[in-house]
């Protein structure tokens, strides 16, 4: 336990020299408002950077999110993902195979297979990336926009949203 979350496992084995934690039967991580559960993981006192793998399952007020390994480095407060990924949100779902998101700058690029999925709408591209705060949405490569409620469809390479807007360039 520190000041920010506490971990919870039946069995640990910390280095004191290193400064590194390791658990191999699964353990819960909890904060104010998260929880995060993996089978495997590493805590690295000294790069504050966390590893957490297989069957990871992140728990927030906004959203879930399943993957097969997260890493979270808490001075940059970015968390990377890898390998099969799903984010579900009130507002959408978001599937992808690699993955980042910085939780202070509400930035994040969504590659390798990258898709959201809402009520109406779906986009897939190479790489998409999305910048929370002004609600700027990019797409790159590959792009497909499907929108079934104005009944269009479009294909191209760049494509941007402005979510305030309401507007695709």
């Amino acid at each position: 336990k520190d000041q920010q979350m506490t971990l919870l496992t039946t069995s640990i084995n910390y280095n004191i020299q290193n400064q590194v934690g390791y658990y191999m039967n699964g353990a819960d991580i909890l904060n104010e408002k998260t929880r995060l559960k993996s089978k495997r993981g590493h805590y690295n006192r000294r790069s504050n950077s966390f590893n957490f793998k297989d069957n990871v399952v992140l728990k927030s007020p906004d959203y879930t999110m399943e993957s097969d390994t997260l890493d979270y480095y808490s001075t940059s407060k970015t968390a990377y993902f890898f390998g099969p990924t799903k984010i579900i949100s009130n507002e959408n779902t978001i599937l992808c195979k690699y993955g980042w998101y910085n939780t202070k700058t509400e930035k994040a690029q969504f590659s390798k297979g990258a898709t959201i999925i809402n009520d109406s709408n779906y986009i897939s591209a190479d790489s998409l990336i999305y910048d929370k705060k002004i609600g700027k949405g990019v797409g790159i490569g590959n792009i497909h926009l499907y929108d079934s409620t104005e009944r269009f469809e479009v294909f191209g390479q760049y494509g941007q949203y402005f979510q305030k807007l309401k507007l695709i360039s």
